[in-house]
């Protein structure tokens, strides 16, 4: 049956072939010759495979076809697969509808970190559909395309799924009942894909569609934890005016928090420990922490606040006299953030002076936490502050880096006794030249 011709090994071909043979990347020129009887157009096709007007053709195809497939239900029925007959070959009409082993892999239940996809939709943006497909090579009549499709994925949690969702015999799964739209999440994945064309009557069709990495046999594809296919990736565009409005408020907190010293950190505890009136009343005093330069509010305060602002977690932290400056700030959406929660990590390095009776005693620290943002109205507000990690650094190239922002700052001192401290903890020789090169400056 010609459907189960397949390509499993052609990239390892190509590259075998693309090594040991000098003339051509996809077939020999004679092997050509004696099929289209001209060893000349037989080189000059096995050189060009495909022309950048069919390439371009197909690739306009295989992005209809995979908007029309993500339209499909999951558990699309025989009935809702006719939808896809003007994309494929006869062939796969005729002989693979029905074996998907070997056909047309359509959208299915696929288990993500905790979380169920229970259903598709093609993301677009000004460009349109966000579809990247690459051409991969030739055999034959068979043309082999590569395709990345981003997806809003719908998805529930697990336990929501197993509800709503029992799985049958072969894998396939029975409805018990309507999802509660409450408990969907929106997530972005991209699926990948390895699609065969053929030309079929004159045009260009596909000839089987199958999920990139999929499993021997359909029982085990469908098993939804099975998803080597697909990936998260991330929900916001760091261009986008979410991100950049979401990170400025973070930037913002952690910025104010530089104005705590180590007196007023201990009666910021003091109110902390007190109640939620008492810490929210101090921590706005202290130098408006709690506002952005507009004087809005930008932290939202509620009777979980010693859960959500641990007071043990702030930046500065005992034994510490204050906070000098950050850098390298990064800010990183998590992987868990969805259109319903608004999750991101951050990260900094920060210079500070402890508290030890010696002046100007600057250690360098890394820092990284989980934020966790709200949005009220047409504004958004810290909900909460997790601490992932907090350790000395031992980075050199970090030392060096906060040191010249000292500088920049006109803080020659703190660069100095920052670097005096680096060496002393890491004995880096480019430490020590940079030390010795701002001492010069000093004298």
């Amino acid at each position: 049956m010609a459907i189960l011709r397949r390509t499993k090994y052609l990239a390892v071909g190509l590259i075998l072939a693309s090594l040991f043979s000098g003339c051509s990347l996809f077939q020999k020129a004679d092997d050509l010759e004696k099929k289209d009887g001209s060893a000349a157009q037989a080189a000059a096709s096995a050189k060009n495979p495909i022309t950048p007007e069919d390439d371009k053709e197909i690739k306009k195809i295989i992005t209809k076809y995979c908007e029309k497939l993500f339209s499909l239900p999951i558990n699309s029925t025989p009935g809702d697969l006719t939808a896809l007959n003007e994309f494929l070959a006869s062939r796969t009409i005729n002989e693979g509808m029905n074996n998907p082993e070997v056909g047309i892999h359509t959208p299915r239940y696929v288990g993500l970190n905790g979380k169920t996809v229970i259903g598709y939709e093609v993301i677009k943006n000004k460009d349109g559909a966000k579809i990247d497909t690459s051409f991969v090579g030739k055999e034959g009549d068979f043309y082999t395309y590569y395709t990345k499709i981003g997806l809003m994925a719908q998805c529930v949690s697990d336990e929501e799924f197993n509800k709503k969702f029992k799985i049958k015999p072969d894998y396939s799964y029975e409805v018990s009942g309507a999802v509660d739209k409450n408990a969907i999440e929106l997530y972005k994945v991209e699926a990948r894909y390895d699609i065969e064309i053929v030309k079929d009557n004159k045009k260009f069709k596909i000839l089987t569609s199958r999920e990139a990495s999929y499993k021997a046999d359909n029982r085990s594809r469908m098993i939804k934890d099975n998803n080597d296919f697909i990936t998260k990736i991330p929900y916001l565009d760091e261009n986008s005016d979410d991100f950049k409005s979401e990170k400025e408020v973070m930037i913002t907190y952690f910025n104010n928090l530089t104005k705590i010293d180590n007196e007023r950190s201990n009666l910021l505890k003091a109110a902390w420990e007190k109640n939620l009136d008492e810490f929210k009343k101090y921590f706005d005093k202290l130098y408006g922490i709690t506002k952005n330069k507009e004087s809005k509010e930008i932290i939202l305060l509620d009777m979980n606040y010693k859960e959500n602002f641990n007071i043990q977690y702030f930046p500065l932290m005992e034994g510490m006299s204050g906070l000098k400056r950050y850098n390298n700030i990064k800010v990183i959406p998590h992987p868990l953030y969805s259109d319903k929660q608004k999750k991101y990590i951050l990260k900094f390095d920060a210079c500070v002076e402890m508290l030890n009776g010696i002046l100007g005693d600057n250690v360098l620290y890394k820092y990284d936490y989980t934020v966790d943002l709200v949005k009220q109205g047409k504004d958004v507000k810290i909900k909460a502050v997790k601490m992932n990690g907090f350790a000395k650094s031992e980075d050199p190239q970090s030392y060096i880096d906060m040191a010249d922002k000292l500088v920049n700052d006109k803080k020659l001192q703190d660069a100095v006794n920052l670097l005096e401290n680096a060496y002393y903890i890491t004995y880096d020789k480019t430490i020590k030249t940079k030390l010795d090169g701002l001492k010069s400056v000093q004298s």
